[in-house]
């Protein structure tokens, strides 16, 4: 007899290049998604200090945790707030019907779910950050793992501040290979190299 598609466990894009760094950030990000108090963590840093990658290294570790899947959800494109309902539907691939409002028929589903829900570039939309809180109390096994440039300002948040790499502050003295430790030196040589290829750190450059 014919079945239906079983649903994906996760829509996580596969990253185009290899992680750099970060691994306190990954332990201490680990330790509070297991933390059964955190519910809504929400990674606050500037606009390119990579929220974003950090966020989905974290959440590919979490696939054997959460039953029902872990998805990533992009909100840069929206225009409205009242669009993520919608957006999280279309993410983890649930299909709304005309019966009902989208946002009770979402709650529903997610009721009995265990998943991650990683919404990514929340600040733009903050007049629906109180959507956050409605889905956490109606689906009690869903964690939300948010990347902002500003926190939410929610009484569930947990806040965790994402900065940049540790770089030296003068190359005076030190030798390439000393440079090199350096996880923002680590990254800048991977995108480097995939420009030029031959390149190499030395004491001229």
């Amino acid at each position: 007899p014919w079945k239906a598609a079983p649903q994906p466990r996760t829509n996580l894009p596969l990253p185009a290049s290899l992680f750099v760094g970060r691994e306190a950030e990954i332990v201490g990000l680990t330790d509070l998604l297991q933390d059964p108090g955190c519910r809504l963590l929400v990674l606050v840093g500037l606009a390119g200090i990579g929220k974003t990658r950090l966020a989905l290294q974290v959440a590919h570790n979490q696939l054997d945790r959460f039953p029902h899947g872990v998805f990533f959800i992009s909100l840069a494109p929206l225009t409205s707030p009242d669009m993520i309902v919608t957006n999280i539907g279309t993410a983890i691939g649930f299909q709304f019907h005309e019966a009902s409002e989208p946002q009770e028929q979402l709650l529903r589903y997610l009721r009995e779910k265990q998943m991650l829900l990683v919404l990514d570039n929340f600040e733009h939309l903050m007049e629906g950050a109180g959507l956050l809180p409605t889905i956490l109390q109606a689906a009690p096994g869903i964690k939300i793992l948010i990347t902002s440039r500003e926190r939410l300002n929610l009484q569930e948040e947990w806040v965790f501040e994402v900065n940049g790499l540790p770089y030296p502050s003068s190359p005076d003295g030190i030798s390439p290979e000393q440079v090199e430790s350096y996880e923002a030196v680590q990254l800048f040589l991977q995108n480097a190299i995939r420009v030029h290829p031959t390149f190499r750190l030395s004491e001229e450059n």
